[in-house]
């Protein structure tokens, strides 16, 4: 007689089934039971001893105890009150009792508490609501490492041009960074799904990127109804063109302001697409960049009625007609009288003309009037002066949104430590938060120049640091002559020496003092640098309260950089 294979039962679920517990698949109920993918999820995960872990959908707990053995306390969400039972017992009379909390009911409607973690095999129905609930939780989670259909998982790390490149891609990738980590095949489950799966993991962007993501969410709603259509086809749509007149005119009527009689709503999106040339573009081809820039430089600005608005470098006046259309005033400065006479014609005979003051000459050489905010697509070549121009003035504007070559927005937000990290990077954060707001590649200029560019958020502090600009310009200029050499090394430059030895003599004779005869700066400029601790501290790994200690030290014990 042939061998009689004797079945193989996997304890837990044996005793599940013994008390007459059946999955429910309404619920999407397929328990992971190979514990090589549990203990490979948990790795990628990286989970902390110190760590709040969110599971969804714990089942019996295979993962969880598994979890629990390793963070500081679970948290985990089931709808199904007898898994959740079971689960409570499993752990009940164990250490690990105590740092397991349950959440019994929909997850979806279930207020969320804090967590660093989120690690789950979950319900392959409630995929994408699931994935956009716990990307706009706030305060943002560490990672989340979790189980999808394979499919599913394809699309989240698709990309333009990809087969399965869709809205649930940008948007996915719009507010977090994502990986896709391994395969898991339908026999590591019980009972097996119909569908191959797959384990990805979603890295938050932090800070979030500034955008309003419901905002965000329309635009690519509409731009994915058919996705392999022209953005211009997707726009005229009666259906759309009717949603977005419905919504103008509410905007319209928060501000007080009436719809012209011969307004075309779609002669307005056709422009605002061919001013951007991608009135042929279509959403399978177009990446993060190319969304945000149609979400435009003027939302960032958040412009009200009642602003006066600095525009460097209109050019044509393809961004001041639309920022004209938002404000009160807009004074633009260009240096060439015939792109200011061509702006000039260009409203003349409108509205805007009265809301339009051009000033003819070098930005950087003009005085500058009170203003609220400043937009601008800026000379490359007068970058750094033009932004210290703008920071320095007074009163102090509330934001600016700038256009520059992709490398130097790069320094300007670049932290202590990095290749980029330079005087640039300092003296701004010293005055001002700046935010990197998006890439815009060489194509949305004409002529396309040969750089790429970034667009930048600049918010003065306000009030200003306590501190003499002229000084502190003064230090970061020597501290970084040789970034990459130490504080002691680079104040020991004879030329440098000097320069401090008379700005030192000029101070006591304000004073009326003398100098004393064995004076000796270079021992002088040691003592301070070693009684800091920063003998040996390099440029480029200091901070803005490491330059803040160092200039006090300095200024107190005489020595000046102005």
């Amino acid at each position: 007689m042939p061998k009689v294979k004797t079945e193989r039962r996997n304890r837990i679920h044996h005793e599940v089934q013994r008390q007459g517990i059946l999955f429910n698949k309404d619920f999407g109920q397929h328990i992971l039971k190979n514990p090589l993918v549990i203990t490979s999820m948990l790795e990628k995960a990286a989970i902390r001893s110190t760590d709040v872990v969110l599971e969804i959908g714990p089942g019996t707990g295979n993962m969880t105890v598994r979890i629990l053995e390793r963070c500081k306390k679970v948290i985990a969400c089931e709808i199904d009150t007898r898994l959740a039972a079971e689960l409570q017992k499993r752990v009940q009379g164990t250490p690990m009792q105590y740092k397991l909390q349950i959440l019994i009911g929909d997850f979806l409607k279930t207020e969320l508490p804090f967590f660093d973690l989120c690690i789950a095999n979950i319900p392959y129905q409630i995929s994408s609501p699931l994935i956009f609930k716990l990307l706009l939780h706030r305060p943002l989670f560490r990672c989340a490492v979790l189980m999808f259909q394979r499919e599913f998982a394809q699309r989240l790390v698709a990309k333009p041009g990809d087969k399965l490149y869709c809205r649930l891609s940008v948007n996915t990738q719009l507010l977090a960074r994502v990986d896709m980590l391994m395969k898991v095949g339908k026999n590591n489950f019980k009972p097996p799904p119909k569908v191959e799966s797959s384990v990805v993991r979603l890295e938050p962007k932090n800070p979030p990127p500034p955008v309003n993501f419901k905002e965000w969410d329309g635009l690519t709603r509409l731009a994915f109804l058919r996705k392999n259509k022209t953005l211009a086809a997707a726009f005229k749509i009666n259906a759309v063109l009717e949603m977005l007149e419905k919504n103008y005119k509410l905007h319209l009527s928060l501000r007080n302001e009436s719809i012209g009689e011969n307004f075309n709503m779609q002669e307005k999106v056709v422009n605002i697409l061919e001013k951007l040339n991608m009135a042929n573009t279509r959403a399978r081809s177009m990446d993060l960049d190319d969304f945000m820039l149609i979400t435009s430089m003027l939302e960032k600005a958040a412009i009200r009625s009642t602003d006066v608005v600095l525009e460097i470098g209109p050019g044509t006046g393809n961004m001041t007609v639309r920022i004209l259309e938002r404000c009160k005033k807009v004074i633009a400065c260009e240096i060439d009288t015939r792109l200011a006479a061509e702006l000039q014609k260009r409203v003349q005979g409108t509205p805007m003309q009265y809301k339009l003051q051009i000033l003819i000459g070098d930005f950087l050489k003009t005085e500058l009037p009170f203003f609220d905010l400043c937009i601008a697509n800026i000379p490359y070549q007068i970058s750094s002066p033009l932004i210290f121009k703008l920071l320095l003035h007074r009163p102090l504007f509330r934001c600016a949104v700038l256009m520059f070559q992709r490398e130097f927005a790069q320094r300007l937000v670049a932290k202590p430590g990095d290749k980029l990290y330079c005087r640039l990077s300092v003296n701004t954060q010293l005055l001002a938060r700046v935010d990197m707001l998006m890439k815009v590649g060489k194509n949305n200029f004409k002529p396309p120049p040969k750089v790429e560019s970034s667009v930048v958020r600049l918010e003065p502090k306000n009030p200003p640091p306590p501190v003499n600009f002229k000084e502190w310009d003064g230090l970061t200029r020597l501290a970084f002559l040789r970034k990459n050499k130490t504080l002691a090394a680079a104040f020991k430059i004879n030329a440098v020496l000097e320069m401090l030895e008379k700005n030192y003599k000029l101070h006591l004779s304000l004073r009326n003092e003398s100098i004393g005869e064995n004076f000796n700066m270079q021992e002088k400029v040691v003592n301070i640098l070693e009684k800091l601790n920063m003998a040996n501290t390099r440029a480029r790994s200091m901070d803005l309260d490491d330059f803040m200690r160092l200039l006090l030290a300095f200024n107190s014990e005489g020595i000046h950089f102005n």
